[in-house]
Protein backbone atom coordinates (compact mmCIF):
# COMPACT_ATOMS: atom_id res chain seq x y z
CA UNK A 1 0.00 0.00 0.00
CA UNK A 2 1.61 3.49 -0.98
CA UNK A 3 2.42 5.67 1.71
CA UNK A 4 0.89 8.93 1.47
CA UNK A 5 2.94 12.03 2.12
CA UNK A 6 1.22 14.99 3.50
CA UNK A 7 2.76 18.20 2.61
CA UNK A 8 3.33 21.48 4.89
CA UNK A 9 0.85 24.10 4.35
CA UNK A 10 2.35 26.80 2.28
CA UNK A 11 2.41 29.27 4.83
CA UNK A 12 4.83 27.00 7.14
CA UNK A 13 7.05 25.79 3.67
CA UNK A 14 7.91 30.10 3.79
CA UNK A 15 8.19 30.15 7.38
CA UNK A 16 10.82 27.62 7.62
CA UNK A 17 12.63 28.93 4.29
CA UNK A 18 12.65 32.40 6.26
CA UNK A 19 13.97 31.05 9.21
CA UNK A 20 16.93 28.90 7.46
CA UNK A 21 17.80 32.16 5.13
CA UNK A 22 17.72 34.27 8.31
CA UNK A 23 20.01 31.71 9.95
CA UNK A 24 22.18 31.71 6.78
CA UNK A 25 22.54 35.83 7.07
CA UNK A 26 23.22 35.39 11.04
CA UNK A 27 26.82 33.08 10.08
CA UNK A 28 27.52 35.26 7.79
CA UNK A 29 27.43 38.33 10.07
CA UNK A 30 29.01 35.83 12.52
CA UNK A 31 31.47 35.23 10.21
CA UNK A 32 32.14 38.32 9.43
CA UNK A 33 32.76 39.84 12.79
CA UNK A 34 34.96 37.11 13.52
CA UNK A 35 37.16 37.95 10.63
CA UNK A 36 37.09 41.19 11.59
CA UNK A 37 38.03 40.44 15.01
CA UNK A 38 40.94 38.30 13.77
CA UNK A 39 42.06 41.11 11.47
CA UNK A 40 41.87 43.57 14.89
CA UNK A 41 43.71 40.79 16.81
CA UNK A 42 46.40 40.67 14.47
CA UNK A 43 46.74 44.18 13.57
CA UNK A 44 47.35 44.76 17.76
CA UNK A 45 49.89 41.47 17.75
CA UNK A 46 51.50 43.56 14.70
CA UNK A 47 51.97 46.89 16.45
CA UNK A 48 53.55 45.23 19.86
CA UNK A 49 55.53 43.11 17.96
CA UNK A 50 56.88 46.01 15.98
CA UNK A 51 57.37 48.06 19.38
CA UNK A 52 59.33 44.90 21.04
CA UNK A 53 61.26 44.99 17.78
CA UNK A 54 62.10 48.64 18.68
CA UNK A 55 62.69 48.47 22.38
CA UNK A 56 65.47 45.79 21.07
CA UNK A 57 67.01 47.51 18.59
CA UNK A 58 67.30 50.74 21.41
CA UNK A 59 68.86 48.24 23.85
CA UNK A 60 71.13 46.27 21.21
CA UNK A 61 72.38 50.26 20.02
CA UNK A 62 73.10 51.47 23.40
CA UNK A 63 74.83 48.40 24.35
CA UNK A 64 76.89 48.50 20.98
CA UNK A 65 77.80 51.74 21.92
CA UNK A 66 79.03 50.51 25.30
CA UNK A 67 81.11 48.23 23.67
CA UNK A 68 82.84 50.65 21.53
CA UNK A 69 83.33 52.87 24.49
CA UNK A 70 85.43 50.45 25.98
CA UNK A 71 87.10 49.32 23.41
CA UNK A 72 87.97 52.89 22.36
CA UNK A 73 89.29 52.84 26.20
CA UNK A 74 91.93 49.83 26.07
CA UNK A 75 92.51 50.95 22.42
CA UNK A 76 93.80 54.53 23.74
CA UNK A 77 95.45 52.91 27.05
CA UNK A 78 97.28 50.59 24.60
CA UNK A 79 98.35 53.06 22.25
CA UNK A 80 99.54 55.27 25.04
CA UNK A 81 101.92 51.92 26.61
CA UNK A 82 102.99 51.85 23.19
CA UNK A 83 103.85 55.43 23.16
CA UNK A 84 105.55 55.43 26.35
CA UNK A 85 107.45 52.18 25.59
CA UNK A 86 108.90 54.24 22.09
CA UNK A 87 109.97 57.34 24.13
CA UNK A 88 111.76 55.04 26.81
CA UNK A 89 113.26 53.18 24.42
CA UNK A 90 114.36 56.04 22.30
CA UNK A 91 116.05 57.72 25.54
CA UNK A 92 117.87 54.81 26.54
CA UNK A 93 119.43 54.11 22.77
CA UNK A 94 120.59 58.22 22.28
CA UNK A 95 121.73 57.71 26.31
CA UNK A 96 123.69 54.50 25.91
CA UNK A 97 126.94 53.64 23.65
CA UNK A 98 126.08 50.97 21.27
CA UNK A 99 127.14 47.42 22.08
CA UNK A 100 129.44 46.44 19.34
CA UNK A 101 127.32 42.70 19.74
CA UNK A 102 124.40 43.95 18.92
CA UNK A 103 125.51 46.39 16.39
CA UNK A 104 127.25 43.47 14.20
CA UNK A 105 124.67 41.64 14.53
CA UNK A 106 122.21 43.86 13.41
CA UNK A 107 124.89 44.52 10.24
CA UNK A 108 124.83 41.26 9.73
CA UNK A 109 120.88 40.76 9.42
CA UNK A 110 120.25 43.78 6.73
CA UNK A 111 123.28 42.80 5.09
CA UNK A 112 121.46 39.20 4.62
CA UNK A 113 118.47 41.04 3.74
CA UNK A 114 120.01 43.08 1.16
CA UNK A 115 121.74 39.83 -0.54
CA UNK A 116 119.27 36.80 0.61
CA UNK A 117 117.96 34.65 -2.72
CA UNK A 118 114.37 35.53 -2.41
CA UNK A 119 112.40 33.17 0.23
CA UNK A 120 115.65 32.13 1.76
CA UNK A 121 115.73 32.08 5.56
CA UNK A 122 117.42 34.69 7.42
CA UNK A 123 120.68 32.49 9.30
CA UNK A 124 119.76 32.54 13.00
CA UNK A 125 121.56 34.40 15.27
CA UNK A 126 125.20 33.54 16.49
CA UNK A 127 125.21 31.17 13.10
CA UNK A 128 128.19 31.41 11.56
CA UNK A 129 128.56 33.29 8.34
CA UNK A 130 131.15 33.59 5.78
CA UNK A 131 132.12 36.59 4.16
CA UNK A 132 132.47 36.04 0.36
CA UNK A 133 135.16 38.23 -0.99
CA UNK A 134 134.55 40.40 -4.52
CA UNK A 135 136.33 38.60 -7.20
CA UNK A 136 138.54 40.82 -8.70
Amino acid sequence: MPRSVTLPRSGSVSAAADKAIACVLQAERDARAAVQACEQQSESELLAARERARVIAERAAVRVARVHRVVEARLEAALARIEAQRAALATVAADAPADPTRLAEAVRQLAHELTREPGALAPTAGAATRMVEPAT
